[in-house]
């Protein structure tokens, strides 16, 4: 018998395209890990006092608290959307002339980002 050779070209090519995908993957967990995060400190940080109709006090239902989601697969393998579900969630949010702001959306957003940064940045070093 004949001598068999075999001669690879592009494995160099192949290899930066796997680390590139496995990359890629791992940026995608890392996204969903901090979207997931978000949510649950939105939720958590959703604790409301209840405000006044007239001079009658409410209590909270804890409807916008429950209607907190996450959001992923219409929007992106990259975007996660943490958001209330309840028409008048931003007036608990933000405050409204009658009723002080009750934030529970952008805490969650100011500490997650912080861990999401520091989570990719560890990926890319």
């Amino acid at each position: 018998m004949g001598n068999i050779r075999f001669e690879l070209k592009g494995l160099d090519k192949l290899q930066a395209k796997l680390q590139r995908v496995a990359k890629m993957e791992e940026v995608e967990r890392i996204v969903e890990k901090n979207g997931e995060a978000m949510q649950k400190k939105a939720v958590d940080n959703a604790q409301f006092k209840g405000h006044y109709r007239g001079k009658k006090f409410i209590k909270p239902t804890g409807t916008t608290r429950k209607s907190i989601s996450l959001n992923s697969s219409k929007i992106g393998r990259f975007k996660y959307r943490v958001a209330p579900g309840t028409d008048y969630a931003a007036y608990v949010e933000l405050g409204t002339r009658k009723m002080s702001a009750q934030k529970y959306i952008k805490p969650a957003f100011d500490d997650q980002k912080k861990l999401f940064k520091r989570d990719l940045e560890r990926l890319v070093k």
